[in-house]
């Protein structure tokens, strides 16, 4: 479990404590993303967002 406003190891890196593919990895951030759970900065990585209440 990540704190928020965490920053989320690289895919390659969940990928492999995961021990799952790195697209299936890419997959997960892509759903945690559409539920607003994570946002992902090109450049920046991947964040842990603070809850909205």
């Amino acid at each position: 479990m990540f704190a928020k406003r965490a920053m989320l190891p690289p895919e390659a890196v969940l990928a492999e404590e995961a021990g799952v593919s790195r697209l299936t990895a890419r997959g997960s951030i892509k759903s945690l993303q559409a539920q607003k759970i994570v946002s992902v900065r090109r450049g920046l990585g991947t964040f842990v967002n603070s809850p909205s209440g």
